[in-house]
């Protein structure tokens, strides 16, 4: 595809920080209208891409590259990104708690009159509109609501219609459902596909390979500032379900370090990862490579309770690209205290 095909475009972008290379000649790309998620661990690169491709950071190497249009890197900024129609909505959705909802949809871009003075009525209008339109909010919330009274899903739900109040073509969401119970996840899934289907391009960046599999069109995988894979999950999974790698599924009651141990020194192993006290995740190459992890098991005094090749998923495609698990503890859904559920277009608090 050429670069008038993608909304936005990257090629070989570096970033410094002082002696920290904080991005390795990244190559990334969003078509119109695509879903994509932009998945790795804490210290990949993510939040830093994102903030170049919104206009926050400058890059220090390469090119980038908006609707077909090469950018000035000395004249690109947050205003320069919003005027292309380009939202951040951020994991910790920049809202202020302590103040009104419709202070918080006008922060920074206040509505004025003729005189110059802020035009609150006008402003509580178009919260209340907006309020209607996107969130479908319960009556007892109103323009002149504390943030700090409302649900994590209401909240996040405040900030996205926020970003689309000011006509975003572009939303890139950090982390959107991060601290978010699972019955608002799916929801707010739902609420992402309607976007896509309106024309909004979306980029969400996850530490969840099940809710980017579930999500997103395109994954790009992110790995020590690079982009080691950008792919449909079809054929990001094809990387181990073609050729000779397995996927190994074990349990192994007694499992100790000695049988860890072992099992890393086997030629046909590529990596070994402990899913439970007793379970493994085994990935390997070539012929016959049950027999021989069975036998480096028995060899430890391993006791075999279960075995069985089994489909990858991405998170063993993640373990293949980037030798390691995928790490963030912050991940961890958090029950909500309050019920609450997107719809199509709206957030319906129940």
């Amino acid at each position: 595809m050429s670069t008038d095909e993608y909304f936005i475009q990257t090629k070989n972008i570096h970033k410094f920080f002082g002696r920290i290379h904080a991005l390795r000649g990244v190559d990334f790309n969003v078509g119109y209208n695509e879903i994509v998620g932009l998945v790795g661990d804490n210290g990949a690169g993510k939040s830093t891409l994102i903030k170049i491709l919104s206009g926050v950071h400058p890059w220090d190497k390469g090119e980038l590259f908006i609707k077909g249009q090469r950018i000035d890197k000395r004249r690109y900024s947050v205003q320069k990104a919003r005027e292309f129609g380009i939202e951040v909505v951020y994991q910790e959705r920049a809202l202020a708690v302590k103040q009104t909802l419709w202070r918080n949809i006008f922060m920074g871009r206040e509505i004025t009159n003729d005189l110059g003075l802020l035009n609150v009525s006008l402003m509580k209008k178009k919260t209340e509109d907006l309020m209607k339109r996107y969130l479908g909010f319960k009556s007892s919330i109103t323009p002149d609501s504390v943030v700090d009274k409302l649900s994590g899903g209401e909240r996040q739900g405040v900030a996205i219609a926020r970003a689309l109040f000011f006509k975003a073509n572009l939303l890139i969401l950090d982390e959107p459902t991060l601290g978010l119970d699972p019955q608002t996840t799916r929801a707010l899934h739902e609420f992402i596909f309607e976007l896509s289907k309106e024309g909004i391009t979306v980029v969400v960046t996850t530490h969840d390979m099940t809710e980017a599999d579930v999500l997103c069109h395109r994954i790009a995988i992110m790995d020590k500032a690079r982009i080691v894979a950008l792919d449909t999950t079809r054929n990001l999974r094809r990387l181990l379900s073609d050729g000779d790698s397995t996927v190994i599924d074990i349990e192994v009651p007694n499992l100790s370090q000695s049988i860890l141990s072992r099992l890393k020194e086997v030629d046909a192993v590529t990596s070994v990862v402990p899913v439970e006290s007793y379970r493994l995740r085994i990935h390997a190459r070539g012929d016959n490579t049950i027999g021989t992890i069975v036998t480096a098991i028995i060899s430890e005094g391993g006791e075999i309770r279960k075995i069985s090749s089994v489909e990858p998923n991405l998170e063993d495609v993640f373990l293949y690209l980037t030798g390691r698990e995928m790490r963030d503890e912050a991940t961890e859904k958090v029950p909500s205290s309050r019920g609450h559920g997107w719809r199509r277009r709206s957030l319906r608090i129940r």
